[in-house]
């Protein structure tokens, strides 16, 4: 229930506030409300088609930036749980909060997945750039860009 009042009211908010700026990477690029909120869709039409659903996991690992929060936004109010991971930890400590957390997606920052070795994350889907949302690795043929 808390959950659908949060999405009506990000939605709302989207609405309401369509043509303002929303966020902003620092001294950087800047998103207005309609340009997160139809990256926020882009992202729930990629959940829906790589079969994730309300429940599953999403782990995030990166700087913040505009993308990180369209990940983290698109993640709760598609009912996924999101599992942000800090970009100071080792590559073996990411890889086992991604094993602990049940994660099947992944959104990495390049710099940081060039040390990743995705073939311990057995239980990911697929792995994504949270700079582009370029795929960087799949399992499965079916998973869409």
């Amino acid at each position: 229930m808390i959950a659908e009042r949060y999405v009506d009211m990000l939605e709302r908010s989207i609405k309401q506030n369509w043509s303002l700026p929303a966020i902003s990477n620092y001294q950087g690029e800047t998103k207005t409300f309609a340009q997160m909120g139809e990256r926020i869709l882009w992202l729930h039409d990629f959940f829906e088609q790589s079969g994730i659903n309300q429940g599953d996991k999403i782990a995030v690992i990166g700087k913040n930036s505009v993308n990180w929060a369209c990940v983290y936004l698109a993640t709760i109010s598609w009912g996924a749980v999101i599992v942000p991971i800090l970009p100071d930890f080792k590559p073996d400590d990411i890889q086992h909060i991604v094993n602990h957390s049940d994660a099947v997606l992944f959104f990495v920052a390049e710099s940081i997945f060039e040390n990743i070795d995705e073939s311990q994350m057995p239980n990911l889907a697929a792995i994504i750039s949270l700079q582009d949302f370029g795929l960087l690795y799949h399992k499965k043929e079916d998973i869409v860009r």
